[in-house]
């Protein structure tokens, strides 16, 4: 990839990789941050470009890496937060206690590809297709993983204490 291209991607794709980060980390400093490093891997790997996606997706896929990363060196792995302001019963400072509670026991016990996965399809709403370019799992991998992922998140919902039976 040429330095143009490069130029041409961050001023293509800046905004939106800060909003991913920005989504992904909670912190806006720490967001800026990683647009900086999102876009130094990207010139420093370019030649690593195999162009089997789109540059888009190569770029959005390097920012979500990076931003796990950071999240798992903070011990957080995913944002639970945003993950419990999905479930339901977060309408109250107990109910979001409580959400917060049952996101950490859905996501416990999945690897990092899972979560990844998880991030993809419930926080960023993306399609089997999408996070199958993006991973390179096929789809009826994914949609395996996501049936076995929703069918936790079902009886972690009916069970009401926060544990996750297998």
């Amino acid at each position: 990839m040429e330095r143009a291209e490069l130029e041409k991607l961050y001023e293509t794709n800046g905004a939106a990789v800060e909003r991913r980060c920005r989504a992904l980390l909670g912190d806006g400093e720490e967001a800026r941050d990683m647009v900086q490093e999102v876009f130094l891997r990207a010139v420093v790997h370019a030649g690593g470009f195999r162009g089997e996606a789109s540059p888009t997706t190569w770029l959005y896929r390097i920012t979500t890496n990076l931003c796990l990363n950071r999240l798992r060196d903070r011990k957080a792995q995913i944002p639970i937060e945003l993950v419990a302001q999905r479930l339901p019963g977060g309408g109250t400072p107990e109910g979001a206690a409580a959400a917060r509670e049952r996101a950490a026991a859905l996501l416990d016990g999945l690897d990092e590809r899972e979560r990844q996965v998880v991030v993809y399809r419930y926080l960023d709403g993306m399609t089997q297709e999408e996070i199958a370019q993006v991973t390179g799992w096929s789809r009826r991998t994914l949609g395996k993983k996501l049936g076995r992922f929703a069918a936790r998140a079902q009886a972690l919902a009916e069970d009401g204490d926060g544990k996750v039976r297998r």
